[in-house]
């Protein structure tokens, strides 16, 4: 007897499912999404947010430490901003950074890249 392929959770059809709950809620589109725009490389020096925070993280850029890219201390003081700053602040630094585009504040991709 051969073995039933495997299916991911958002291919299993919804009248199959015991729980009858959608296992690719927006919540978990918008993770999705969130990990495509890391993982993609934008900008006048082509650079992905993985470059940095998963290749060089625990080293340091201009003076300020990379990190793994979580956001959780947000919102923090910034020596550059003399204020505290969102999450969102942050993110759209660092694309100006890369010379990329910033996406506006409260923009679907930097809410999908918070998560």
């Amino acid at each position: 007897m051969a073995a039933a392929p495997a299916l991911l959770a958002g291919e299993i059809p919804p009248d199959a499912r015991r729980s009858g709950y959608s296992f690719m809620g927006p919540d978990t589109r918008a993770v999705a999404q969130g990990r495509d725009l890391f993982m993609r490389r934008e900008g006048q020096l082509n650079l992905a947010c993985t470059n940095c925070h998963d290749d060089n993280f625990d080293k340091r850029l201009a003076g300020a430490p990379i990190t793994q890219a979580q956001p959780t201390g947000y919102p923090l003081y910034r020596l550059e901003w003399q204020t505290l700053g969102s999450i969102e602040r942050r993110l759209r630094s660092c694309m100006t950074g890369v010379r990329a585009q910033a996406y506006d504040y409260g923009a679907p991709e930097l809410v999908a890249l918070e998560l």
